[in-house]
């Protein structure tokens, strides 16, 4: 089997943390971890979460309003189960 190589470039982008999302009941992983980061810019700089490959990017300012829809989302979810 070939090695899997990452390789990281801290000056263009850094990788904050990852989370796992496991099964609550079985502990089984669902998806690939969530990874978060950023694109270091002192002016605007952009936050990025990616998983298994796919990144969603948005400036740091909008992360209120981020916040903000995902616990919008997560009480939805609670109130429909």
């Amino acid at each position: 089997m070939p090695a899997i190589t990452t390789d990281l470039q801290p000056s263009m982008e850094l990788c904050t943390g990852a989370v796992e999302s496991l099964h609550p009941e079985t502990s089984d992983r669902l998806t690939g971890p969530l990874l978060f980061g950023f694109y270091p810019d002192e002016a605007s700089p952009e936050l990025w979460i990616e998983q298994e490959g796919k990144r969603v990017q948005f400036f740091a300012d909008a992360l209120p309003a981020v916040i903000k829809q995902l616990k919008r989302a997560a009480l939805a979810a609670k109130e429909t189960t």
